[in-house]
């Protein structure tokens, strides 16, 4: 799951699940109801304080949910050898 921190990393997200729909703006604007004007802002973030109705009807018709909790530790890839390791043991696992 991915972490939102500001309104803009909100509207970053929108815009790549719509993408990921195959939607184009004008399209899940329709969607939404909501103008398209309002979405580019969204996704742009040139909004500062969106509609949160707007916010939930854009998401909403995404197929998509908002979720609320601590955040999450940062992930880290292994390195070459932590990743070299960890190869082996399921390796052997098998």
């Amino acid at each position: 799951m991915a972490e939102m921190r500001n309104v803009r990393d909100v509207g970053l997200m929108i815009r790549d699940a719509r993408r990921t729909a195959g939607l184009t703006q004008l399209e899940l604007s329709k969607l939404a109801h909501v103008s398209r004007r309002w979405l580019i802002g969204i996704e742009t973030g040139a909004i500062d304080g969106p509609d949160a109705t707007k916010l939930f009807d854009v998401v909403r018709a995404l197929g998509l949910t908002f979720s609320i909790g601590p955040p999450q530790p940062p992930r880290r890839s292994p390195n070459k050898a932590t990743a070299a390791a960890l190869r082996l043991m399921k390796e052997r696992r098998q």
